[in-house]
């Protein structure tokens, strides 16, 4: 959904930097360090992590998302508008606008890890994710998930109001043309990026910069994917759905602010730095 990809995208590019840091900081401070005359440069975009990443998203995301607005327009834009035929300058705009936020999330993290701000730089993947999820769940309306859960327009302007024909609506939609869609690439796409993101932080690890010892020793692959998904599903996912229940039941100003309190305490203070900490494995948090 193009309402939503922006901010997949971002998570996406904060994720392979956030994957990456402890290379890219090494390399870093090596050319910052040298004395041999040579002009010091900024070597983010100079490295096959920034590379590999906008190849992802370029070969991947990109053309999965294309094919979804061209194939189901009136769900990837979320039923807004009346779309038989989806205009050319939506889809130039699309495919423009996902690597530039790619290449925003991954320079964010970039300049955090640089400037010594490792947890702010951790929650930045997963800051993407909540807004996605958010606009999902709740959206603009307090009808994100119903739009999600429609596969086309006119099964979300007569989407039903009981509890047990929204079920059966949700049911019906988890075997429509969208959702198998979804499923094909979801097989491709999340191995994929779970591959590339679990090597990466373990190719930083084996370097041994700024890694604390004691927990790398405790870490492996499969609870790093674990946690991964754990902080995408359980965090940025539960706290949108949490946002959402405030919103509808406190209204947008209310809800927000208990929002707000409730993500800094469970969320930022809590979950999210403990994710971050056997991630990452720094112990400046």
């Amino acid at each position: 959904m193009v309402q939503v990809d922006v901010f997949w995208a971002y998570a996406f590019g904060a994720g392979f930097s956030l994957a990456a840091f402890r290379q890219l900081k090494k390399k870093e401070d090596e050319a910052s360090s040298r004395k041999d005359g040579q002009e010091k440069r900024n070597h983010l975009f100079e490295n096959m992590y920034f590379i590999k990443a906008i190849l992802y998203i370029a070969v991947l995301f990109v053309p999965s998302g294309a094919y979804l607005l061209w194939g189901f327009p009136s769900w990837e834009t979320m039923h807004v508008g009346s779309y038989a035929t989806i205009p050319a300058w939506v889809v130039a705009l699309f495919v423009m606008t996902m690597p530039l936020m790619a290449v925003l999330g991954f320079w964010a993290v970039y300049r955090l890890v640089k400037a010594g701000k490792y947890y702010a730089a951790g929650l930045q993947p997963f800051l993407g994710y909540f807004f996605m999820f958010f606009i999902l769940v709740n959206g603009w309306d307090k009808n994100g998930f119903k739009r999600f859960f429609s596969a086309t327009k006119e099964n979300f302007a007569n989407w039903p109001t009981g509890f047990g024909e929204q079920f059966a609506a949700i049911k019906t939609w988890l075997v429509s043309d969208v959702a198998l869609t979804l499923y094909g690439m979801g097989v491709i796409l999340i191995p994929v990026l779970l591959i590339m993101l679990t090597r990466w932080l373990y190719e930083g690890y084996e370097t041994g910069y700024l890694l604390d010892t004691d927990r790398y020793r405790k870490v492996n692959p499969l609870l790093t994917c674990i946690l991964l998904l754990l902080a995408v599903f359980g965090g940025s996912l539960g706290l949108a759905i949490i946002a959402a229940l405030l919103i509808t039941y406190a209204g947008w100003i209310w809800g927000t602010l208990l929002f707000l309190v409730v993500a800094y305490i469970l969320g930022i203070r809590l979950f999210f730095r403990f994710i971050c900490r056997w991630v990452m494995l720094v112990d400046s948090f």
